[in-house]
């Protein structure tokens, strides 16, 4: 098993997300849905130009800081075998 390195090793990108919504919604009033998109780029091992992209979602912005230190646990837990 070959570990990945922790997780202030491992650059984490946090930008908000507002990805379009199809024309079907907008009789609704919704024109573009809010979102946190938290991205971590862990290094392959053995490799110089090689990275896995881990990615997650979540409409719930007023949970943002909370999802971002779940998905920093998480993504700390990953293994390469």
């Amino acid at each position: 098993m070959i570990e990945s390195p922790a997780s202030p090793e491992a650059p984490g990108l946090f930008p908000g997300f507002s990805p379009s919504v199809p024309e079907s919604w907008w009789e609704f009033g919704i024109r573009t849905l809010r979102m946190v998109l938290p991205q971590t780029c862990i290094p392959v091992p053995g490799t110089t130009d090689k990275v896995v992209l881990v990615s997650g979602t979540s409409p719930v912005l007023d949970l943002a800081a909370a999802f971002h230190d779940i998905f920093g646990a998480v993504t700390g837990t990953f293994r390469f075998a």
